[in-house]
């Protein structure tokens, strides 16, 4: 199960991304129906993701990265539409939305880049299926982690550096269940 949504009557719709199926059960659990299947046509799929809401409206929304789209469903699962976006990134980050029936995802804003220099974002679906805005990411600086091991004869204990600590401070005895460790001001 890579996704879940409830409608406002209790059904349950849940997407198995191993088989794939997107899937309705009664407000009781049990099964109803398989909307779609596997494929490129109206109301099929390629590779749907974590991405699977109900819209005011009814309609459900399921989000198809390897058909570059957003697939709609009616709640007695016709195809009702489809919205493009950037396909070929698979997230299981939720699909949300909001009361006005818009329709918030993370995209890959720049799927031609380096994977290295990938950047994601946000990008918000009117109703309609029109992109509305895209809001990039922050770009959060990298910080590799830096582990120092001392063997003492004394103490069996082990010292560790905690990134982001410019002092380098920190301590874990691995013989026993105690840590610690400096802090200071605006940490």
């Amino acid at each position: 199960m890579s996704a879940l949504a409830a409608d406002e009557d209790g059904y349950i719709y849940v997407v198995d991304s191993q088989v794939p199926a997107l899937r309705k059960y009664g407000p009781d659990g049990r099964y109803v129906a398989t909307f779609g299947r596997e494929g490129g046509g109206p109301g099929e799929y390629k590779g749907p993701d974590g991405g699977l809401a109900v819209l005011p409206d009814g309609r459900i929304a399921l989000r198809d990265p390897g058909n570059a789209r957003i697939t709609l469903y009616t709640p007695e699962g016709e195809p009702a539409g489809t919205w493009p976006i950037r396909g070929g990134f698979t997230t299981s980050r939720p699909m949300v939305v909001d009361t006005a029936g818009n329709v918030y995802t993370l995209i890959l804003l720049d799927p031609e880049a380096d994977v290295t220099k990938w950047r994601m974002g946000v990008v918000r679906y009117g109703p309609d299926g029109s992109p509305r805005d895209t809001l990039p990411a922050p770009v959060w600086a990298y910080e590799p982690p830096t582990l120092v091991a001392l063997e003492r004869s004394a103490d069996p204990g082990h010292e560790a550096a905690v990134p982001g600590d410019p002092r380098g401070a920190g301590r874990a005895d691995l013989g026993g269940p105690v840590a610690a460790g400096r802090r200071g001001p605006g940490r």
